[in-house]
């Protein structure tokens, strides 16, 4: 992920940098130097931003009723179990396909 498409995707989300400073617990420069491409952006941070988009997708699609967005990276944002394994989370115990 580049800085640009770093800052893009935490203005589609509506998270200003400082708020992502303190939701992933790194400091406020680090985000910043992510952002201006100084240092490069972290792969798991990157997969992280996808997620969150790819979940945003899903709840204005589903919750709102809103026009759902292209998938992301090869997630399908109505595939629950996609997602799950996109964000490395198990499924509940005892609920195998996510669902």
């Amino acid at each position: 992920m580049t800085n640009t498409q770093f800052t893009e995707a935490l203005a589609g989300l509506g998270i200003k940098q400082s708020d992502y400073a303190r939701l992933i617990e790194v400091t406020g420069k680090s985000v910043s130097a992510w952002a201006t491409g100084r240092v490069p952006v972290p792969g798991v941070v990157a997969r992280h931003l996808e997620v969150l988009a790819a979940l945003n997708a899903l709840h204005a699609a589903h919750v709102l009723g809103l026009k759902p967005a292209p998938a992301v990276e090869g997630v399908r944002v109505d595939d629950l179990a996609g997602l799950q394994a996109a964000a490395n989370l198990a499924p509940a115990p005892g609920n195998p396909a996510g669902q």
